[in-house]
């Protein structure tokens, strides 16, 4: 997986190994969660949780867990454990 900055054009790989996610089927809200495991890029907008996160782009290695609410499409990561690399500080 590549990332790039394309104002400076400075680019950042990433070996994918595999990822495995599992969604579930959404709630009464609408809501699906979903778990991650392996390599696995999250991006997370100013709309979405938690704001103190947001804006992000974070290549995860190990297990996520967020919810997307299927009628906003606001993402909400609820956990991460494993290796993170913040992809827009180390494009910046």
């Amino acid at each position: 997986m590549t990332y790039t900055n394309v104002k400076s054009g400075e680019s950042l790989t990433f070996e994918t190994n595999g990822s495995a996610e599992i969604i579930s089927a959404p709630d009464a809200d609408n809501v699906v969660t979903v778990t991650a495991t392996g390599s696995y890029g999250l991006i997370l907008f100013p709309s979405d949780l938690p704001q103190e996160l947001t804006p992000s782009a974070i290549q995860y290695t190990g297990r996520i867990v967020y919810t997307v609410d299927l009628d906003t499409g606001v993402f909400t990561l609820l956990s991460s454990s494993g290796q993170q690399q913040d992809i827009c500080a180390a494009l910046s």
